[in-house]
């Protein structure tokens, strides 16, 4: 027996088509487009969400920094200050409208401790909403920053691994796991949580570089290729070869041999620690010291200036010549004690003197002045004393025998000094003598 079967009807095939083409449709739409619109969606609020977080970071920054000494009154090591966005809309650091929560329903939390005197601890944390996968969660943290971070079990972590921190060191407090934090340390007010980044982050340079001096506590630095500096600062520096194009400064400078092609300076001393001093190499001269008591002249060089040499004394164990005029200081008086015979000085007219035997003496010119006046009567001898000339300067001579006589007694002594003595032998009582005597 034979079975007839009747085809289907082309409007059926049709229908049957769109069918399958629609529902192609939605499973693309159900696999790739909407998950990748999700996808997209929170990138969106991931940054806007890091951006709300750092204007929030930043209002609690400056809230704790005006508000430091009623915080540190109130928190202790083990019992935070806690406060929201609420308190800093009403203390005025975020502006009236500002939300409460971000894009994905999370609220702030900021708790502050003090471990220490006068140096605070908070975190900042982004309690509830949405729970965000860890991949999320990182991207808002490394959006708001070195100070951002996610809580992954018990431990707060920064933005790739840039810091880690036990909750426990603030109360143990925990919202979960992938949930958002903000760290903030402070030192008498003063934020000190700029966190430098061990890893290179694309698009922010800023979280590998320093903003302020690096102290490394007294640890080493190894395994650097090569570090580029503006000043070196160093008590010591140990190496092969060092290399400057412009300035190394340290507190010392330990070398076998130092050469410069230029000039030395120097705010101190050059010391030298042996029987050395300074050497010309091109002129094989130079001053040196071998004892404690002499400067030296290296071979026996000249000396040459063209300004003074002074000294206490200046000796000359050869000839001594000059190429204009001798002057001499110190002015001293014939007849007084000198130093040493031979020596050679002027009295205050410019006459020289000579030291013999003990004394200044003139022998160019005669320096007497008077040294006494006597008046001899007839019938008198009187000793007038030592002088080196006596002269009768007044006499009367008449008709009458007139005798007088005035000698010295003795030879000169060095300074040509002689007794001498006068003789009146007139008859007359009135006719005296008149006698001045010179030294």
């Amino acid at each position: 027996m034979a079975i007839l079967i009747n085809p289907p009807k082309r409007g059926m095939i049709n229908i049957t088509d769109a069918a399958i083409g629609i529902g192609v449709l939605f499973l693309i739409m159900g696999v790739i487009v909407i998950p990748m619109n999700n996808w997209l969606s929170n990138q969106a609020k991931a940054i806007v969400a890091a951006t709300q977080a750092k204007r929030v970071q930043k209002a609690v920054q400056l809230y704790i920094k005006d508000n430091h000494s009623m915080i540190a009154s109130t928190a202790t090591a083990s019992t935070p200050y806690i406060f929201g966005v609420s308190r800093l809309i009403s203390a005025g650091y975020l502006p009236t409208g500002f939300s409460t929560t971000n894009g994905f329903g999370a609220t702030y939390q900021t708790r502050v401790f003090e471990p220490t005197a006068d140096k605070l601890q908070s975190m900042t944390y982004l309690a509830g909403g949405a729970r965000l996968s860890k991949s999320l969660a990182r991207k808002v943290a490394i959006g708001i920053g070195a100070e951002g971070g996610i809580i992954d079990g018990n431990t707060a972590k920064g933005a790739l691994g840039s810091w880690n921190v036990a909750l426990s060191s603030f109360g143990g407090y925990n919202p979960g796991d992938g949930s958002v934090v903000i760290a903030g340390f402070y030192d008498h007010g003063i934020s000190i949580n700029d966190y430098l980044y061990r890893k290179s982050v694309p698009g922010h340079p800023e979280l590998n570089t320093m903003n302020t001096s690096l102290n490394m506590g007294n640890n080493n630095i190894t395994n650097a290729a090569t570090t580029t500096t503006t000043t070196l600062n160093a008590t010591d520096v140990n190496s092969t070869n060092v290399t400057a194009t412009n300035n190394v400064t340290g507190t010392n400078v330990n070398a076998r041999t130092t050469r410069t092609e230029g000039e030395t300076y120097t705010g101190g001393w050059f010391r030298t620690t042996g029987d050395t001093g300074w050497y010309s190499e091109k002129h094989g001269g130079g001053i040196y010291m071998t004892d404690n008591s002499w400067v030296r002249v290296y071979n026996d060089k000249n000396f040459s200036t063209g300004g003074q040499i002074k000294g206490g004394s200046v000796r000359s164990d050869g000839d001594l010549s000059a190429g204009g005029i001798l002057k001499l200081d110190q002015v001293n008086v014939a007849g007084t004690w000198c130093p040493q015979n031979g020596a050679i000085s002027h009295d205050s007219s410019g006459g020289i003197l000579s030291c013999q035997s003990g004394r200044w003496k003139n022998e160019g010119k005669m320096t007497w002045k008077v040294g006494g006046t006597f008046t001899v009567w007839p019938g008198q001898t009187q000793d007038l004393g030592r002088f080196k000339l006596c002269i009768n300067t007044y006499r009367i001579d008449g008709r009458e025998m007139a005798l007088t006589q005035l000698i010295p007694t003795d030879s000169p002594d060095a300074d040509g000094n002689m007794n001498w003595r006068a003789y009146n032998g007139t008859q007359y009582y009135a006719y005296y003598m008149g006698i001045h005597c010179f030294i």
